[in-house]
C-alpha cells in the first residue's frame, strides 16, 4: 500500500513539474511574440548628437568622405591658424581683436571636379555643419554685456568665402571656421563668371580648442 502511494506521489509531482515547465514555455513564447510585433527602430537614427564641445568632435572626414582631408599644423603656410591668426574674431565693430594664442584642428582638402554636379555636392558639408552647429547653441556672435560682443570671422569674396560660429564653454569660447576658396581661380589670378567645371577647389575646417575669455577680453579694443 505504501509502495502504490509513493508511486502516485511521484506521478503527481511529475505532473506538476511538466505544467510548470509548460506555463514557462508559454511564458516565453508570448515575450519573443510581443519583441517580434514591436517594430524595431533604426540604430542610425538612435545615434546621439555629438557634443561639440571638445575639438575632435566634429570631424570633417566622417561627414564629406568623398573629399579626400588632410590634417594640417598651425606650421602649415595653407592653415587658417597661420594665414589667419589674427583675425579670427572680431569686436561688434568690426575690428579684429588680435594677439590671442589661438590653437585647434583643422583639415584640408584639395580636389577637383570634372562637372559642375560634383562640385555642387561637395559643399553639402557646410551646410550639414552650420545646421548641426545651430542645434548645439554655436551662433556667429556672442554678447558678453551692452557694450561687448564678439563675432567670428565672416567674409565671402567671388573667388572665395570664409565663416566662423562661436560658442561659450564654461569660462571659454570655441570657433569653428570653414573656409573655401576656388583655387583654379586663385593660381591663375583670372575670374570668369559664371564658374563652371573642370575646376580646383581647396576647403578648409578649423576647430578650436578652448579660449580663455579673460585673454579675448583683455585684447578687446
Amino acid at each position: 500500500m505504501k509502495r502504490k502511494f509513493l508511486i502516485v506521489l511521484n506521478i503527481v509531482l511529475l505532473i506538476i513539474l511538466i505544467l510548470e515547465l509548460v506555463v514557462i514555455l508559454l511564458k516565453l513564447r508570448q515575450n519573443l511574440q510581443q519583441q517580434t510585433d514591436t517594430p524595431q527602430k533604426d540604430e542610425k537614427l538612435q545615434s546621439p548628437t555629438p557634443s561639440l564641445t571638445p575639438s575632435t568632435s566634429i570631424l570633417p572626414p566622417e561627414v564629406a568622405p568623398y573629399l579626400p582631408w588632410r590634417v594640417v599644423d598651425s606650421n602649415d603656410r595653407e592653415s587658417i591658424q597661420n594665414s589667419n591668426k589674427d583675425t579670427l574674431l572680431y569686436t561688434r565693430f568690426g575690428n579684429p581683436i588680435q594677439n590671442i594664442n589661438i590653437a585647434g584642428k583643422e583639415w584640408i582638402s584639395t580636389i577637383e571636379f570634372n562637372s559642375d554636379a560634383e562640385r555642387d555636392k561637395s559643399q553639402d558639408f557646410r551646410d550639414y555643419y552650420e545646421k548641426l552647429l545651430d542645434k548645439n547653441g554655436w551662433g556667429y556672435d556672442i554678447k558678453i554685456d551692452q557694450t561687448k560682443t564678439i563675432k567670428g570671422v565672416a567674409a565671402d569674396g567671388p573667388v572665395g568665402g570664409i565663416h566662423g560660429q562661436l560658442k561659450t564653454v564654461g569660462s571659454s569660447i570655441q570657433i569653428v571656421v570653414f573656409d573655401y576658396s576656388i583655387r583654379s581661380f586663385v593660381e591663375s589670378k583670372e575670374f570668369i563668371s559664371p564658374i563652371s567645371c573642370p575646376c580646383k577647389y581647396e576647403y578648409k575646417v578649423f576647430i578650436s580648442d578652448p579660449i580663455p575669455l579673460a585673454e579675448v577680453l583683455k585684447n578687446y579694443k
